[in-house]
């Protein structure tokens, strides 16, 4: 009997507690939750361009080699994000108070004239790789007898953009994975930069210390391209948003391109993207529009839907193509902290059960219904005039821009710099007629001749 009536009260005690308890939980997750991100809202509001700000504990920041220890343990604190190699947060810990929330600011490659950045807000168990640093800068100088040949990737075979002829001074912003390639800046063309062979050159300094750079990822600024890698959704808080990056880009930027786990994404639009979970990765299209790439496959996402690649489970790199878009479901994405973004947007559900996210700046403007009825001058524009060129610009860029390292096939060496343009590729003549100067070999074992055609001089390592 006795043992009758301690599971009486055991089973009375869950039924009056567990409603509390479920209660209590729920106030401490939406507590911390917001806690978290108003800190990151009024702490990170002055983030700079290229920097990176500590929102919410716990954040782990590795740097860069090559630079220095930095300052990136509390709340508020900020580093510029190429002298970041890896970022990680911490995921939900309701017990310890702590949800890892970094705000981060990119140029990417919107021009220096345009003072918008994209912006990245990490939440949760989530970790990023960067891939594109910041260089380490060495004067370097040709040491060959003859021209040097700078090329349009770190390849015998690859087009010859200009040549660089003995003692002439240039600077050099990395080295190739293999150690026999410098990449340097061409002289008097600004943002520009090429291959020459290492054998070639010398320098005062140890170009070991130059950082390794992936030819396919030279146009790419600082954590602009990068590896993500999420966690699972989190059970312990069911109100928290799921493990995740927003991305957003600035109102007036057509485009913005990114590099993430070797995927290529031009987005003009708000994202949220998840890579881990199911060994996969996940892009959401929020509003605007996302053209996600990879394998030779294009994939148009448009708001409201998402594509899915499966990812290598150790590396971290897509290994297919990107699946058709597909519906988001609501579930998945109205707990977003979409409201602390620069552009803040809102949920929504239409009849069809489509997600719909709006600008909330939007709503609060004057509509057409509010303004005076007084009989204008001048017949008012149709909507057509003044808005489809806005939304057309925005949300569904046509162009692409032309790569300047990657796309462009192998060409004949011989053939000289200075009569085709660095950003053509050269053919041969149509004609068939052979070239009456013939070129002679230069220093990295492929032909040029001078403008005036006399054949440089060989080179003698």
């Amino acid at each position: 009997m006795r043992y009758l009536r301690i599971t009486t009260w055991a089973l009375l005690s869950l039924v009056l507690f567990a409603p509390l308890l479920a209660v209590t939980q729920y106030n401490v997750c939406t507590e911390l939750v917001q806690t978290a991100l108003a800190a990151t809202d009024d702490l990170c509001v002055d983030t700079r361009r290229n920097s990176a700000c500590y929102g919410h504990v716990q954040l782990d920041a590795e740097p860069q080699a090559g630079f220095a220890p930095f300052k990136f343990d509390e709340v508020g604190d900020m580093v510029s994000v190429a002298h970041l190699n890896t970022l990680r947060l911490s995921p939900m810990d309701m017990e310890e108070g702590t949800w890892g929330v970094a705000l981060l600011r990119l140029q990417a490659d919107i021009p220096d004239e345009k003072p918008q950045n994209v912006n990245l807000l990490l939440f949760g168990d989530v970790e990023v790789q960067n891939m594109a640093p910041a260089p380490i800068l060495i004067d370097l100088v040709m040491n060959s007898s003859g021209n040097v040949n700078v090329r349009r990737e770190p390849e015998r075979s690859a087009f010859v953009m200009t040549t660089l002829t003995r003692g002439q001074t240039v600077t050099a912003r990395g080295r190739s994975e293999d150690n026999e390639w410098i990449y340097v800046d061409l002289p008097e063309e600004e943002d520009r930069q090429g291959w020459v062979l290492r054998r070639l050159v010398r320098s005062d300094e140890d170009l070991d210390t130059l950082n390794v750079i992936q030819p396919n990822l030279t146009e790419y600024g600082p954590m602009q391209a990068f590896y993500l890698k999420t966690g699972s959704n989190q059970s312990t808080c069911e109100e928290a948003p799921s493990d995740g990056l927003l991305v957003q880009t600035p109102e007036g930027i057509a485009e913005v391109r990114l590099w993430i786990n070797e995927v290529k994404i031009r987005l003009g639009s708000t994202a949220f993207i998840q890579s881990g979970p199911g060994n996969q990765m996940n892009i959401k299209t929020l509003e605007g529009t996302a053209e996600v790439s990879a394998f030779g496959v294009e994939v148009e996402v448009p708001a409201g839907s998402q594509t899915t690649l499966p990812v290598d489970s150790r590396s971290g790199a897509v290994v297919s193509p990107p699946s058709k878009a597909e519906p988001i479901a609501v579930e998945e994405v109205a707990d977003l902290p979409v409201d602390i973004l620069d552009r803040p947007l809102e949920v929504d559900v239409e009849t069809t059960g489509t997600v719909v996210f709006t600008e909330i700046a939007a709503t609060e403007e004057p509509s057409a219904t509010n303004t005076p009825t007084e009989v204008p001058t001048q017949p008012p524009p149709t909507p057509t005039d003044t808005e489809a060129p806005t939304v057309e610009a925005s949300l569904t860029p046509t162009d692409e821009p032309a790569p300047t390292n990657t796309d462009i096939p192998p060409t004949d060496t011989d053939v000289p710099p200075s009569p085709i343009p660095p950003t053509e590729t050269p053919t041969d003549d149509s004609s068939g007629q052979t070239r009456s100067d013939p070129p002679t070999p230069t220093a990295d074992g492929g032909s040029s001749q001078g403008a005036s055609g006399t054949p440089n001089e060989t080179e003698t390592p």
